[in-house]
């Protein structure tokens, strides 16, 4: 399996084309439109906690998937090289690293994927999930950062009503922990000064999740 051939599916802040590169370095592209795509029997939802153990770092939950039959999940493939799967791996520690079937993808966009190609993805096992609680909270910043990420794949595949990130959140789960949320954006009642479409963001969870 030549490096050409593996890709990274991004469900979460992996969206992000700024998180991705924070990580990532190395890559010199990114496809333009992105390669989105559904993915069959995995569901994604609020399920790790992270920093646990950390004395300085306060924990939080970020999103994780896990095979479950019967669900579907949205994300990008990123073509990645071995050192970026390296690189990744050293970044995603709290997951484990698996494989997705070709049979249970579909693509969303114009890119078709290669029969010989590989696909990994960070997850955790069924039984390994938790849910946000009041010292593992939800975090706005990190939610901040997938849903810039699923506006700019919006534009980018011309999608005008921002079906993406509508189905970002109608796929992703355990919205319901949303009473533990920590709204940690730098500005909080002018997130706009920072947050890059804070208004369009905060419109959507209102009428998706909020609501």
């Amino acid at each position: 399996m030549t490096s050409s051939n593996m890709y990274i599916f991004g469900y979460g802040s992996l969206q992000n084309i700024n998180s991705i590169r924070n990580t990532l370095t190395e890559i010199t592209h990114i496809d333009d439109p992105p390669f989105a795509v559904r993915v069959k029997n995995m569901r994604r939802g609020w399920y790790l906690p992270i920093n646990k153990n950390n004395l300085i770092t306060k924990p939080w939950t970020t999103l994780a998937c896990v095979e479950e039959y019967g669900y579907s999940v949205s994300g990008v493939l990123i073509q990645i090289t071995s050192e970026c799967l390296r690189l990744l791996d050293e970044r995603e520690t709290d997951y484990v690293r698996k494989t997705i079937q070709h049979d249970q993808i579909t693509s969303i966009c114009d890119t078709e994927l290669c029969t010989n190609s590989i696909v990994y993805y960070y997850g955790i096992d069924s039984e390994s999930k938790q849910p946000p609680s009041l010292l593992t909270p939800i975090l706005q910043s990190y939610l901040d950062t997938c849903l810039i990420g699923c506006i700019e794949i919006d534009a980018k595949l011309g999608n005008m009503h921002y079906e993406y990130t509508i189905e970002f959140l109608q796929t992703t789960h355990e919205w319901n922990s949303m009473y533990h949320w920590v709204n940690d954006r730098i500005f909080p009642r002018r997130p706009y000064e920072y947050v890059p479409y804070a208004r369009i963001i905060d419109r959507l969870l209102h009428l998706y999740i909020l609501s």
